[in-house]
């Protein structure tokens, strides 16, 4: 889940809302590739229904975190990252919270991490794309910024 908040830059809401059927995967070409013949990776999308600003948004998704929504996919619950049929989107905060209180802040406490906040992925996530060239008018389309100051 980790690793899904920094490549994805979703919120942690955003993250606990995504359904299944929100991921659309498809294959991209390998440029260059190693093999010397074509090459495919799975690459996809994320269509966020509701964010903080109340619009919906579809977030590309690299590599890594295709292969991690795959992984979710797969395991075929009614929530991208678990739970149960009935769970409503307030029992989905609930287990946002509980994650982040029985797992994040733990696991940061564990490795001697002070301080961090489950939103400071979404900050990883921008500074990552920067550093690897993304503009910043990218950066703001990607975490679902509507204004390019933030």
């Amino acid at each position: 889940m980790l690793q899904l908040a920094v490549y994805t830059g979703l919120r942690r809401l955003e993250l606990f809302y995504l359904k299944p059927e929100d991921i659309q995967f498809f294959q991209r070409p390998v440029e260059n590739s190693p093999l010397g013949r074509p090459a495919f990776e799975l690459v996809g999308t994320a269509r966020v229904a509701t964010s903080k600003t109340g619009k919906g948004r579809v977030t590309p998704l690299n590599r890594v975190a295709a292969a991690i929504c795959r992984y979710f996919v797969e395991q075929k619950t009614p929530w991208l990252l678990g739970g149960k049929e009935h769970q409503g989107r307030e029992l989905r905060l609930i287990a946002a919270r509980d994650f982040v209180t029985r797992k994040f802040a733990p696991a940061c406490k564990k490795a001697g991490i002070e301080g961090r906040r489950w939103h400071d992925l979404r900050h990883t996530c921008a500074s990552r794309a920067l550093r690897n060239g993304a503009r910043l008018e990218e950066v703001q389309q990607l975490l679902g910024h509507c204004s390019i100051v933030m």
